[in-house]
């Protein structure tokens, strides 16, 4: 099996899921579950950070941690723009 081949499957698979995933995720926000969203958005964000959706998922989040502020509740805005800054702080093993 030529490596081509091998991307281009996993591509096929994965790509999918991760859209599904970020529906999911999109859902559990709209139907009030803010900390399921949250975590869903995260995981997309950490594991998946050069794709689309790992971009589309940092950007919710920023959304939620706005919304977050603008309702008065800056230890939920802090807490997801703290982590947002972990996550794109590159570590020494890079």
């Amino acid at each position: 099996m030529s490596t081509v081949y091998e991307v281009n499957s996993q591509a096929e698979v994965v790509l999918p899921l991760l859209s599904d995933l970020l529906k999911l995720a999109d859902d559990y926000r709209r139907d009030g579950s803010p900390h399921q969203a949250i975590e869903l958005y995260f995981e997309l964000a950490e594991q998946n950070a050069d794709s689309i959706e790992g971009q589309e998922s940092r950007c919710r989040l920023s959304e939620m941690a706005k919304g977050y502020e603008q309702n008065d509740m800056p230890h939920e805005a802090r807490s997801i723009y703290e982590r947002l800054l972990v996550e794109q702080t590159p570590t020494d093993e890079q």
